[in-house]
């Protein structure tokens, strides 16, 4: 065929033809080109990490489209419709980064491939509840970022008492030394912590004691006793006494530490003494005279005489004999009170029922022909009662 044309190209006539059949030959060859072309186009809506495009693309499946745009595809990535699902004109595509993050839940951390958005989105399909005391961090509106941890505090009640206030604090899983920090509260190096080591980490229904101790300094003035003194005097009969100093106290300046725990005193200590006047000491004269020293009778004379009894034992009894003997002192000792007109004081006698005894008191009532009889209880002398004995003078 070519030497045909050949042929034909020698005349100048031929020539033309040749050109202008040549130049059909391509435009037809275009134009069938270009109708295949156009009609292979497929118009397909792409949604890129939730961002969404038109595109027009030749490619004839998922995978083939995601390649031409230059998307590297996954394992972990979502894709709707499948790689090999074949593409159709208007059809939808959807791409979606999958991601690799660390979900720490109260410390324990979990590695998850996601394709949410957000990490609340994330929380939602992982079925993880978030409650109004819980924290998580970062926020729940934070967008899904590769490598990222999310951190979900779950809330947590501690009962916190301080100094002695009560009340319940909603937070998250701490030490106790973060808890005081969040609370603005601060422990002085006097008060007392419950637990004690700051280290400790908090859990659910723990408490939190503050006991706040306030050490004070106090001075009170208080009454220093005087002391008593006896002195022996052998001008006074034995078994008697007689004060001839009163005693009055003094007065000390006590200091005192004072420790406070939640306002109540718990603990007084004693640090400082100071005299601020000395005391007086009460002196009393005791007798060391011999008795029958004093008799003024012959033994064996007999009186028949009333008898009432006495006691030093009651309201306003003062328990001192004229002859300044200590009743209270010596209650068992067996006297009398006399006329000292008719039985001379410092006489012994033998009473009667009652024994022997020695003439050391008088009283308002006792005149003449009679005699009052101490006894060391009430209910003795009640028994007693009036009655006429016999008073045998023994000195």
């Amino acid at each position: 065929m070519i030497p045909k044309i050949k042929q034909l190209l020698k005349h100048p006539k031929n020539k033309v033809y040749v050109a202008v059949g040549i130049a059909v030959m391509v435009a037809i060859t275009s134009l069938f080109g270009y109708t295949a072309y156009a009609y292979d186009k497929k118009t397909i809506k792409l949604v890129k990490n939730g961002i969404e495009r038109t595109v027009v693309t030749t490619s004839d499946t998922v995978a083939e489209l995601l390649r031409e745009k230059h998307i590297q595809v996954k394992h972990h990535d979502f894709i709707n419709p499948s790689l090999s699902t074949a593409l159709s004109d208007g059809m939808t595509v959807v791409w979606h980064k999958a991601y690799h993050v660390t979900i720490a839940e109260n410390g324990h951390g979990k590695s998850v491939w996601t394709t949410a958005d957000t990490v609340g989105d994330l929380l939602d399909k992982r079925g993880i509840k978030v409650g109004s005391h819980d924290v998580v961090e970062p926020g729940l509106d934070q967008k899904i970022d590769r490598n990222m941890t999310i951190k979900v505090e779950r809330g947590i009640q501690v009962t916190l008492s301080n100094g002695g206030e009560v009340k319940t604090v909603w937070t998250t899983p701490m030490t106790v030394a973060e808890f005081l920090k969040a609370e603005h509260l601060s422990v002085d190096a006097d008060d007392k912590l419950e637990p004690k080591d700051l280290s400790t980490r908090l859990t659910n229904g723990d408490k939190v004691n503050v006991i706040r101790v306030e050490i004070k300094k106090e001075q009170k003035l208080e009454p220093l006793d005087f002391k008593v003194v006896k002195r022996y005097d052998d001008t006074m009969p034995k078994g008697t006494s007689k004060v001839i100093q009163a005693g009055r106290e003094g007065q000390v300046k006590k200091t005192y530490e004072v420790t406070f725990e939640n306002g109540k005193e718990v603990k007084r200590r004693m640090i400082q003494t100071d005299v601020q006047q000395e005391p007086t000491d009460k002196i009393i004269a005791v007798g060391t005279k011999n008795v029958q020293q004093l008799s003024y009778h012959r033994s064996g004379k007999v009186l028949y005489m009333k008898s009432t009894a006495y006691t030093a034992n009651c309201g306003g009894c003062r328990g001192i004999t004229s002859t300044g003997f200590n009743l209270k002192s010596h209650p068992d000792a067996k006297i009398i009170a006399v006329d000292p007109k008719v039985i001379p004081l410092g006489t012994r006698v033998y009473v009667e029922g009652y024994g022997n005894a020695i003439a050391a008191d008088t009283g308002g009532s006792i005149h003449g022909n009679r005699i009052d009889i101490f006894f060391p209880t009430q209910s003795q002398a009640v028994r007693w009662g009036l009655r006429t004995v016999k008073v045998t003078i023994l000195d």
